[in-house]
């Protein structure tokens, strides 16, 4: 769940090697390596939405790029950016996904208000900024929503001490902002469960990078662990009664969808994770059940000992690390319209034909025709299959069975494992 042309993408590339050697030239004299934490409300329904700041919390480290400040991908349904007070300049930008921008697509949203908790991360300032959420339109432009002015050395921002967290590294070394610096937290574990979610967050960690494009990259990664103990093992499983009193308020049932696995505390799971430095938040839960979320730039979400579990960790890592879509068609679902098939989504390995060349036309064969049949004959090519994005008419997938279509352990297809690789690198400086 979660949620061009070659010669385009050179430019984009271009563009941002420039950017990246001013940034490195510039982040310390405009920014402290500490991460400035925006917690806020967004609530509403289909027909409008609402940004409510709730608090700004110092967190002591910057885990994210010091040169690649400003996003080139263009992904995600909400985006945020950083701009100077004084000059208007754009010191940063990211874009992300939310739980709430899910909920917008299900029939629940055209008639009831609902409030979700989210957070934005960004690079300490060391003047007055200005920041301001942008959200996505039915044409998916990006409107703005929210503003606001941002003094560093305001009295109202949370400054508080680490929370007493144990924390340890599974795999990798070398500086914050030159890795993927992904923390795994522990949800539904107890005080006298610490060893085995140790254990578990080693074996997932171990698991992921044992996947292609990931194993080749590992010398870009740094995968490290935090441990806060829940009052109770497991999690809410509301279909069959279940509650449990967990750190983070997961669930199963996510908008009635069995499998679908949320967290409700967003702020207290960026409390924890800011123990350490961190890009990407996964959130390992102490059950059998199958099921597991991952949203772009949001959060990673499954179960610790289903005997699928690898595979959702990588498929929901997929999501919320590279953006990538879900490309299966066939299966239950609970969103209305999720995607406009008048315009091109964002995600890097669905389309809609609208802007095909910015996706993967240029990995396609000569000879390949598109659309693309899905018989033997491209089994395992690159091309264009119909079916996708939960819709079997009129969104296309670039690998007849992929690891974001089905159960397939390490298959991501050349696209997705493209996608990865090109976010790995944005992500870790290189």
């Amino acid at each position: 769940m979660k949620r061009s042309i070659w010669l385009r993408t050179t430019a984009l590339l271009g563009g941002t090697l420039i950017f990246s050697v001013l940034s490195a030239q510039n982040f310390d004299a405009l920014f402290l390596r500490r991460t400035l934490r925006m917690d806020y409300i967004h609530s509403g329904s289909s027909g409008k939405s609402e940004i409510s700041l709730y608090r700004l919390v110092e967190e002591p480290f910057w885990g994210g790029p010091v040169k690649n400040l400003i996003d080139t991908f263009n992904y995600g349904e909400c985006m945020v950016k950083m701009f100077d007070l004084n000059t208007n300049a754009l010191l940063y930008s990211r874009g992300f996904s939310t739980l709430y921008n899910e909920w917008l697509t299900t029939p629940q949203a055209r008639t009831e208000v609902f409030a979700f908790e989210e957070s934005v991360l960004l690079p300490f300032p060391r003047e007055k900024v200005k920041v301001v959420l942008y959200q996505r339109d039915s044409n998916q432009e990006f409107q703005p929503l929210f503003s606001t002015v941002i003094d560093p050395g305001s009295l109202s921002i949370i400054r508080d001490q680490l929370p007493a967290y144990s924390s340890g590294t599974i795999t990798g070394e070398g500086l914050a902002e030159n890795t993927l610096d992904i923390v795994i937290l522990p949800e539904g574990y107890t005080s006298a469960e610490k060893d085995k979610f140790i254990k578990d967050a080693t074996r997932f960690a171990e698991n992921l990078l044992s996947w292609a494009p990931y194993r080749d990259l590992r010398n870009e990664i740094r995968i490290r662990y935090v441990f806060a103990p829940s009052d109770e093992s497991g999690t809410d499983i509301p279909g069959d009664t279940i509650w449990k009193r967990t750190l983070f308020d997961t669930h199963f049932y996510t908008f009635g969808t069995e499998r679908y696995l949320s967290v409700k505390n967003i702020w207290k799971m960026h409390d924890v994770a800011s123990v350490v430095p961190y890009d990407a938040v996964c959130v390992l839960v102490n059950t059998t059940k199958y099921g597991g979320g991952g949203i772009f730039n949001f959060y990673t979400v499954c179960t610790a000992d289903n005997k699928a579990s690898y595979f959702v960790f990588c498929h929901e890592f997929g999501h919320a690390f590279a953006g990538l879509a879900d490309e299966y068609f066939d299966s239950e679902v609970a969103y209305e319209g999720f995607y406009n098939l008048e315009k091109e989504p964002w995600e890097p390995n669905i389309t809609t034909l609208v802007h095909f060349e910015r996706k993967w036309k240029d990995m396609l064969e000569p000879e390949t025709p598109v659309p693309t049949p899905p018989s033997d004959q491209y089994k395992n090519k690159v091309g264009v299959f119909e079916g996708g994005g939960y819709m079997a008419k009129g969104i296309y997938r670039p690998w007849i069975n992929c690891s974001m279509r089905g159960v397939v352990n390490d298959g991501f297809c050349p696209v997705c494992r493209r996608a990865i690789t090109r976010m790995v690198h944005f992500v870790s400086d290189h």
